[in-house]
C-alpha cells in the first residue's frame, strides 16, 4: 500500500478508536445525571465534551471534559493546550472545572503542571473507580464481616468436583474466578454451609480488591428477594445500596459487568421461590442470564434437589431467552437480524450454557477432623463450663442418639455446641435428642434472651413470639417464598393474638409494637426493602413442622391433608424428629396407623422416615418414594406389598423384621444390622453395604443387585437375580442358593460351614471372582478345572475348597484333564465326591428344563395382583419328586456315573429339593 494510503488508513483507525473512547466517557457522565453536548467552539477553543448538571445548594455545574486516546505516556506538551483552554473558560466563568481523561499513563511532570483539583488529568480506570466508589464500600463490608462471630470461628469447608476433592471451597471460588468467566455452582443440603462459603469468599475477594486495584470487584446478591423486584436492575440496585453501601448508576454497573471487572455471588437460588417448578427455575435463570452470560465471574449456590433436572431447566431457560422481543417489520432479505441486534445491543452476548460437571462443587459433610477443629475453637468454654477436655466432649456427643449425623452439618454443629456447652442439653445423661428438639431448645432460649434484652412493657409474650414465627412459616409455605412483606407479617401477628388477651384489652392490636418485638428475634431478619425472613431457611422448615405437630390432634383432617401433599424432604425430616422425641405425637400417629383406615400415603411415609412408628405396625400395599430410615434401633417391622422407590435404610438395627413381597426400586441398605428377620424382595437396582444378617432369611430377585462388605450368619439365602458380591461372608448358613439363571460377579466371597447350592450347569461365575468355601456342603456345583487349579494362565477366577463335602462337577478345559483336577480336590476335600460334568450333558440335550412357578421370579411387567397369582400357582404345584420321569435307555447309557451320582445324592446330606434341575432328573433314575 502506498505511504499516503497507509497514513490515511492509520488515521481512520485512530479516529474510530478515539470516537469509541469519547463515547465511553460520555456514557459515564450521562449515568451521573449530566446533560452532554459535544464539539463546541468556545472562546476560540475546541471543547470535546461539555457536561452540565443542576446540584441542589450549589446551582448549575458545568465541566469541560477532554477525552484523549494515546499510544504513549501523556506528557507536559500534551496537556499544555488543555490547561490553557481550561484557564480561559474558568476565568470567563463558563465552566466550574475541567478534566482530561485518557487511556494512557500520565507522566509525573504532566501531573505537576496541573496542580489543582479544578483542572486535572485522570486515567479512565481511576474515573471508573471513583464512580463505583469501591474502596469505601469494601472497607465497610469487610468491617461488617469482621465483627460477625463467624469471622473468629470460621473453618474451611471441603467439597468435591467430579472425583476431585477440594479442601477449601471458598479458596477454590477465588482461584476459579481468576481463570474463568463462566458460572460456578455450589450445591449442598440445608445447613451444609453454602452461605458461609460465599460470605468468606466475598470477604477475601474484597480484601484482594483493596490490595490490588486490578482485581475484580465483588458483588453479593441474596436471591431470595429477587421476586420482590420488577426487574434485574431493580434487584441489583437495592442489594448494592442496602448491603454494599454503593449506588452506582445502571450504566456503570452494566459497563463493569460486560467488561468482566466483577465477581458476582448469587446466593440461594433455591430460596427465590420454594414451590418453584422446573418452568419457574428456568424463568429465574433467564432473568439472571445477563449476569450468568457476562464475562464477569459468577458463583451460584443452591440445594442439589433444586437442580435435579438441570438439563431441562437450562433448555427451558434458553427457550425463554429465545422468546425475548426482537426487531419487527424488517425486510425479509438484505438484513442479518442476529448481527443487527448484536450491533445495536453493544456487542455479542454469550449463549446460556449449562454448567459442566467440572463447574459444579458439591459440599461435603464435615469429617471428624473438621468437627474437632470447630470444637477446639470453643475449648476454653468447654473446660470452664463443663470441666471437660475437647476429646472427652466430642466422644460424649458421638454417643448421643442421632447427633453424629447432625454434627456433620455446620449449622447444626454450631447449634449443638451452643446448647450443650451452655448446659441446655445434659450430654452426660441424654438418651434421645434429635434435630427438632435441638431447634426447639435453641429457638426458646433465643426468644427468652431476646425478651430479656428488650425494654419493659414489651407487647408480645414469649410464646406469642414463637406463635408468630409458626404463623410466618405457614404463610411462607402457602406463598411458596421464604420472604414476607410487612403487611403479611402484620396479618400473621394479628392471627396469634387471641381475644381477651392482654394485647386486646383496649380492643385494638398494636401492630407496630408487635412487629417491633418480632424485629428483635435472633432467628428473624429484616431487610431495608421492607421484607422479613428467617436467618436460615431451616428455621422456616422447623417452625412449619412444629405448627403441623401442634395442630395434629386439634385438626387431624387438616394435618393429614397437608401431610399427604407434603413433598418437602426437610420438613418431613423435622416431622420425623418430632415423632421420635415427642411421645404424645407418636402415640397419636401410631393409633391412626393401627386403626386399619389409613390416613393416606403421607402417614406411611412419615412412619417409614421416623422409624419408631414402624414397631408393631404393618405397612401394606403402599408406595414410599424418596425417604430414608436412618440411625434407629427398632424391632418388629412388618412390610407386605410395599414398594420402596429411591428409599434408603442407613445405620439401622432391629430384630423380627418381616419384609414380604417388597419391591426395591433403586434402594439402599447401609450399615443395617438385622436378626431373626425375613426379607423377600424384588429389585430394580439394590445396593447393600455393611449389611449384617443373623438367623434370618433373604430372598432377592430382579436385577442390578450389589452386596458389599456384608456378612450373613445362620441365615437362609436365595439369590434369584444377577448379583455383584464383594467382601461378603456366609457363615453357618442353612443354605445359600444361587438360582440357575443367575450369574454372580464375586470379589473375595467366603463361605464357612454353610450349605451351598449353585444351580447352573453352565458358567455362573463372572471372571475375576475370588471364591473360598471352607467346611461347607456343596450341592452339585459345576466348576472349570482351570478355576480350581488357580495357577494356570487359563484360569478366569480363583476357587478354593477346603474340607468340603457333598458333590461337585468339573468341566475340563485347556488347563488340565478332569482326573488331575479331581485328584487335587480330593486331596484337600476327602469327603467330596467329584464327577465329570460330561455326565450332565445328555440330560441337558434330552430335556428342555422348565423352571417351576416362582413367587418371586423377576418380571418387569408383573404387578401386585400378578405376584399374588403366581404365589398361589407355586403353592398348588405338584412337588417335583412326585413326578415320574424316566430317561430313555440310550440316554442312561451315555451317563457312565449315574449310579454313583445317585448314591452320592441319596447317601449324602444334600437337600434334593435344592439341587439343579439335571440332578433332580438323575435322582429319578431307577435304582436297579
Amino acid at each position: 500500500m502506498p505511504p499516503k494510503k497507509q497514513l490515511a488508513a492509520r488515521g481512520r483507525a485512530s479516529t474510530v478508536k478515539g470516537d469509541a473512547f469519547e463515547l465511553r466517557v460520555v456514557r459515564y457522565y450521562e449515568a451521573l445525571g449530566y446533560s452532554i453536548s459535544r464539539d463546541h467552539l468556545i472562546l476560540g477553543h475546541q471543547v470535546d465534551i461539555m457536561a452540565r448538571k443542576y446540584v441542589g445548594g450549589i446551582g448549575h455545574v458545568s465541566i469541560m471534559v477532554e477525552a484523549k486516546v494515546r499510544g504513549k505516556p501523556l506528557g507536559v506538551n500534551d496537556v499544555r493546550n488543555f490547561k490553557g483552554a481550561a484557564e480561559d473558560l474558568l476565568n470567563a466563568r463558563i465552566i466550574n472545572s475541567a478534566i482530561l481523561i485518557t487511556d494512557a499513563k500520565i507522566t509525573r511532570e504532566a501531573k505537576i503542571s496541573l496542580p489543582t483539583d479544578i483542572i486535572r488529568a485522570v486515567h479512565i480506570d481511576a474515573l471508573e473507580k471513583d464512580l463505583f466508589n469501591s474502596s469505601e464500600s469494601l472497607l465497610r463490608v469487610s468491617r461488617d464481616y469482621q465483627t460477625n462471630r463467624i469471622f473468629e470461628q470460621y473453618y474451611p469447608l471441603a467439597g468435591r468436583i467430579e472425583t476431585i476433592e477440594v479442601d477449601d471451597i471458598s479458596e477454590h471460588c477465588l482461584q476459579w474466578a481468576r481463570t474463568h468467566s463462566s458460572m460456578l455452582v455450589i450445591v449442598g443440603d440445608f445447613g451444609s454451609g453454602k452461605t458461609t462459603i460465599v460470605d468468606r469468599a466475598f470477604y477475601e475477594a474484597a480484601q484482594n480488591k483493596l490490595k490490588n486495584d486490578t482485581a475484580p470487584f465483588p458483588v453479593m446478591l441474596r436471591l431470595k428477594s429477587l421476586r420482590q423486584h420488577d426487574g434485574l436492575w431493580s434487584f441489583v440496585e437495592a442489594a448494592l445500596r442496602d448491603h454494599q453501601y454503593i449506588t452506582p448508576p445502571r450504566a456503570i454497573w452494566e459497563a463493569e459487568l460486560t467488561v468482566g471487572r466483577l465477581i458476582v455471588f448469587l446466593d440461594g437460588f433455591d430460596e427465590i421461590f420454594t414451590g418453584a417448578t422446573v418452568e419457574d427455575r428456568a424463568r429465574y435463570l433467564a432473568i439472571l442470564s445477563p449476569i450468568i452470560r457476562s464475562p464477569s465471574a459468577c458463583i451460584l449456590t443452591s440445594r442439589p434437589t433444586f437442580f435435579e433436572s438441570i438439563a431441562e431447566v437450562y433448555k427451558l431457560a434458553r427457550n425463554h431467552l429465545d422468546n425475548q422481543p426482537t426487531l419487527k417489520h424488517l425486510p425479509k432479505s438484505g438484513i442479518d437480524r442476529a448481527k443487527l441486534e448484536e450491533v445495536l445491543s453493544g456487542g455479542a452476548i454469550a449463549p446460556l450454557r449449562q454448567p459442566s460437571s467440572a463447574n459444579v462443587v458439591t459440599i461435603s459433610q464435615l469429617d471428624p477432623a473438621t468437627i474437632l477443629q470447630a470444637i477446639r475453637v470453643r475449648a476454653d468454654e468447654i473446660r470452664t463450663l463443663l470441666n471437660m477436655t475437647v476429646d472427652d466432649f466430642y466422644g460424649l456427643l458421638c454417643e448421643i442418639y442421632d447427633l453424629e449425623d447432625l454434627m456433620r452439618r455446620p449449622l447444626l454443629l454450631d447449634m449443638i455446641l451452643k446448647t450443650t456447652i451452655k448446659g441446655a442439653i445434659d450430654i452426660r445423661g441424654t438418651e434421645k435428642v434429635g434435630a427438632a428438639t435441638l431447634y426447639d431448645i435453641y429457638t426458646q432460649m433465643a426468644a427468652q434472651r431476646d425478651e430479656s434484652k428488650g425494654e419493659l412493657g414489651q407487647y408480645l409474650k414469649l410464646e406469642q413470639r414463637l406463635d408468630a414465627c409458626r404463623a410466618m412459616a405457614q404463610r411462607m409455605k402457602e406463598k411458596g417464598e421464604i420472604v414476607l412483606s410487612i403487611d403479611e407479617l402484620a396479618t400473621c401477628v394479628a392471627g396469634v393474638i387471641k381475644p381477651g388477651s392482654r394485647n386486646r384489652q383496649s380492643g385494638r392490636i398494636d401492630i407496630d409494637g408487635a412487629i417491633t418485638d418480632i424485629r428483635t428475634c435472633s432467628f428473624v431478619r429484616f431487610v431495608d426493602d421492607g421484607t422479613i425472613s428467617f436467618t436460615h431457611r431451616s428455621f422456616y422448615e422447623f417452625f412449619f413442622a412444629q405448627s403441623m405437630m401442634i395442630t395434629a390432634t386439634d385438626n387431624p383432617e387438616q394435618f393429614f391433608d397437608i401431610l399427604n401433599a407434603l413433598n418437602d424432604r426437610e420438613i418431613l425430616y423435622f416431622l420425623s424428629s418430632f415423632v421420635r422425641d415427642q411421645n404424645d405425637f407418636a402415640d397419636f400417629l401410631r393409633q391412626k396407623l393401627r386403626a386399619g383406615k389409613t390416613a393416606g400415603a403421607g402417614l406411611q411415609k412419615l412412619a417409614f422416615v421416623s422409624g419408631v412408628l414402624l414397631r408393631h405396625v404393618n405397612l401394606i400395599d403402599t408406595d414410599i418414594i424418596g425417604a430414608e430410615l436412618s440411625k434407629i434401633n427398632v424391632d418388629q417391622v412388618h412390610f407386605n406389598g410395599v414398594q420402596l422407590r429411591r428409599c434408603a435404610f442407613t445405620k439401622v438395627k432391629g430384630a423380627d423384621w418381616k419384609l414380604n413381597n417388597v419391591a426395591f426400586d433403586h434402594g439402599e441398605l447401609r450399615s443395617v444390622v438385622l436378626k431373626k428377620s425375613t426379607v423377600v424382595a424384588d429389585c430394580n437396582g439394590f445396593a447393600a453395604e455393611g449389611l449384617e444378617l443373623s438367623q434370618s432369611s433373604l430372598i432377592l430377585g430382579g436385577r442390578n443387585v450389589s452386596i458389599d462388605m456384608s456378612s450373613f450368619v445362620e441365615c437362609k439365602i436365595r439369590l434369584r437375580s444377577n448379583s455383584s458380591l464383594g467382601d461378603v461372608s456366609f457363615i453357618q448358613c442353612g443354605h445359600v442358593i444361587v438360582d440357575g439363571d443367575v450369574q454372580l460377579a464375586t470379589r473375595r466371597v467366603r463361605f464357612e460351614k454353610s450349605s451351598c447350592y449353585f444351580q447352573s450347569c453352565d458358567r455362573w461365575l463372572a471372571d475375576g471372582s475370588d471364591l473360598e468355601l471352607s467346611d461347607c456342603l456343596i450341592g452339585g456345583a459345576v466348576f472349570a478345572t482351570s478355576d480350581v487349579l488357580g495357577a494356570s494362565p487359563f484360569s478366569r477366577s480363583r476357587i478354593t475348597l477346603l474340607s468340603c463335602h457333598g458333590m461337585v462337577f468339573l468341566r475340563a478345559d485347556e488347563t488340565c484333564s478332569f482326573e488331575e483336577a479331581a485328584e487335587l480336590l480330593k486331596a484337600r476335600n476327602p469327603e467330596l465326591v467329584v464327577f465329570d460334568a460330561f455326565n450332565l450333558e445328555p440330560v441337558k440335550r434330552s430335556f428342555e428344563i422348565k423352571a417351576q412357578p416362582r413367587d418371586l421370579r423377576s418380571d418387569e411387567g408383573l404387578g401386585k395382583a400378578g405376584r399374588k397369582r403366581r404365589s398361589k400357582e407355586a403353592a398348588k404345584a405338584v412337588p417335583f419328586d412326585a413326578v415320574a420321569i424316566a430317561l430313555p435307555e440310550e440316554v442312561l447309557n451315555e451317563i457312565p456315573s449315574h449310579f454313583e451320582i445317585l448314591r452320592a445324592l441319596r447317601e449324602g446330606s444334600i437337600d434334593p429339593t435344592l439341587v439343579s434341575e439335571p440332578l433332580k432328573l438323575l435322582m429319578r433314575l431307577p435304582a436297579s
